[in-house]
C-alpha cells in the first residue's frame, strides 16, 4: 500500500513541490535506499524516472497492486 500511496503522489501534478524522499517518507519509508530498490523492484523503474516521465511503471504490476 505505501508504494501505491508513492506512486499515486509520484504522478500527482500538485506533488511537484516535493521531493521525492520526502513523499517517501510521508508514506512510511524511514530508509530511502530500501525504498529506492523496493520501488524499481515493484514498478521496473527508479521514482525520479517516473516522476520525470523518462518511464512509465510495468502496467502489469500497476494493475494487480
Amino acid at each position: 500500500m505505501r508504494l501505491e500511496k508513492v506512486l499515486q503522489m509520484l504522478t500527482d501534478p500538485d506533488a511537484r513541490g516535493h521531493s521525492i524522499s520526502a513523499i517517501a517518507l510521508k508514506c512510511g519509508f524511514n530508509d530511502i535506499s530500501y525504498f529506492n530498490r523496493v520501488f524499481r523492484k515493484r514498478y521496473g523503474c527508479t521514482p525520479s524516472d517516473l516522476r520525470y516521465g523518462r518511464r512509465e511503471p510495468d502496467a502489469a504490476l500497476t494493475a494487480t497492486g
